[in-house]
């Protein structure tokens, strides 16, 4: 495992919108068709609002990454590489290149939960709704400090 980053450029932006639809796809089942088509035409807004990463082993394009200051906004891996420790390894990078020290994860996604805190992330409060007022509850979790 050979992780590189790189500024996901414009060029790449339909190639990042297709990882995010097909890992949504694969883990926000609590999301409607309808929720899905309507969150995907957002994302390339969002794209400009944050300095996303897109991470590759080897060559191969693995996921994106989404960070403002010292919040992770976005996280998204290619279901191919799920489950085999990308998603571990971006982060602690993150952590220590970046000082990531916030999260914010849908209530809803249970695995996603259990990521973070595994990866030393905890719950200090939650949200009954998401940051555009749509009834997913958000938990918001910083990174434990000992």
């Amino acid at each position: 495992m050979s992780l590189t980053s790189m500024p996901l450029t414009r060029e790449h932006d339909a190639t990042a919108l297709d990882i995010w639809e097909r890992s949504v796809r694969a883990t926000h089942t609590f999301l409607s068709e309808a929720d899905i088509i309507q969150l995907k035409t957002e994302v390339p807004f969002y794209f400009t609002q944050v300095d996303v990463s897109l991470w590759y082993d080897n060559d191969n394009l693995i996921g994106f990454s989404g960070v403002v200051e010292d919040s992770l906004e976005m996280l998204f891996l290619d279901p191919t590489y799920f489950k085999q420790g990308f998603g571990s390894q971006i982060l602690q990078r993150l952590v220590a290149e970046k000082n990531i020290m916030f999260i914010d994860v849908n209530e809803d996604n249970p695995n996603a939960v259990k990521f973070y805190n595994k990866n030393g992330f905890e719950q200090v409060d939650r949200s009954a709704q998401d940051g555009q007022g749509r009834d997913f509850p958000i938990l918001h979790l910083r990174r434990a400090t000992v």
